[in-house]
């Protein structure tokens, strides 16, 4: 951790081309949801390998709040598609 990132990491060149790429909301959305997702699967893993009973529950946390803040990103990124946001769901089924 003492270490600085390296650059070659997958995710970090990733975003780097990203955001060259004159990122606009729409696109940072996205980029933030393939992210909270990969981040979620990859704590689960590691999770699902960690023997002590509490560190493993530190991890399950961590991936859990990282579904959350992917369900906050998502919920966003619809509303800034146009998409029928969750909060009127009742309305369009009724209807």
């Amino acid at each position: 951790m003492a270490k600085p990132a390296r650059i070659e990491q997958v995710m970090l060149r990733q975003l780097e081309k990203a955001l060259n790429e004159n990122v606009h909301e729409r696109k940072a959305m996205e980029i933030a949801l393939k992210e909270e997702d990969d981040l979620a699967k990859h704590l689960y893993l590691t999770a699902s390998k960690i023997v002590d009973p509490q560190v493993r529950a530190v991890f399950e946390r961590m991936a859990k709040e990282t579904e959350n803040h992917f369900a906050i990103i998502e919920s966003e990124y619809a509303h800034l598609m146009g998409m029928v946001h969750e909060t009127d769901i009742d309305t369009y089924v009724r209807e």
